[in-house]
């Protein structure tokens, strides 16, 4: 891997919908400020730990990143994992959270494909 791409993105359903749990031992918990006219949109970004650059996004009025360094691949490079959650355009929350995965494109290669899931097809 030689640059950092984005691996997914997403767009939530409103949270109201989720059972509410209590935070487990390994869970991230992260504060973030719901609003109603603005749902909430994720996207992560993998690359490798020499390249990995924080990702902002410009037209986000509230956004939180996470960076995450994973070792132990099979070429011995680091990577970061950059996970971002942000507000997207003002729109309605969608019925289901809403999946786009990017396939990394192989060196040498220059098609990438594109496909669409909602969680429930998970």
């Amino acid at each position: 891997m030689r640059a950092q791409h984005r691996l997914i993105s997403i767009i939530f359903q409103h949270p109201t919908t989720f059972r509410i749990e209590k935070p487990r031992r390994n869970d991230i918990v992260v504060q973030y400020p719901i609003d109603k006219d603005f749902p909430l949109q994720c996207t992560v970004y993998i690359g490798p730990a020499e390249k990995a650059r924080p990702v902002v996004l410009k037209n986000a009025r509230y956004q939180v990143r996470l960076a995450i360094v994973l070792d132990g691949f099979d070429d011995g490079q680091a990577r970061v994992v950059q996970v971002l959650f942000f507000d997207g355009n003002r729109a309605s929350w969608p019925d289901g959270t809403l999946m786009v995965f990017d396939a990394l494109r192989r060196e040498g290669h220059a098609q990438s494909s594109r496909s669409s899931l909602t969680a429930d097809q998970c």
